[in-house]
């Protein structure tokens, strides 16, 4: 069996690595002992975190239900599917804060998303 260094060095080497690590605001390495971690552990549970309806309005995710809409307006022709000003209708948002919405309707977050933490991290908010 491989060891711990041989696999980090394998997941280093991949041409993806750099990438996605640089996406999750990660070093190389962290992201390969994060990889790693899970390799070896495939039972573990993925942290997830759960967010009440209030939360998500809040946070500018759309509900099941506007999201629907908005799913049936495309399908139907309503929204054309190329429509560039369609996330922001969708957002339901004027003015300034157009210019920062994001296709699920939220605000756009500003730099990398976030890795999710390894088990026994303390959750982020």
């Amino acid at each position: 069996m491989p060891t711990d260094e041989a696999l980090l060095a394998k997941i280093l080497a991949e041409p993806a690595t750099l990438q996605i690590a640089e996406s999750l605001g990660l070093e190389p390495t962290e992201y390969a002992k994060r990889v790693l971690f899970y390799v070896k552990n495939t039972k573990a549970d993925v942290p997830l975190t759960v967010l009440t309806p209030a939360q998500e309005k809040e946070a500018g995710i759309p509900s099941v239900d506007d999201a629907m809409a908005f799913v049936d307006g495309m399908l139907s022709g309503d929204i054309p599917v190329g429509d560039e000003h369609a996330r922001t209708r969708f957002a339901g948002s004027d003015g300034d804060e157009k210019k920062s919405m994001n296709a699920a309707g939220g605000k756009a977050q500003r730099g990398p998303p976030k890795a999710p933490p390894l088990p026994g991290d303390p959750p982020r908010h």
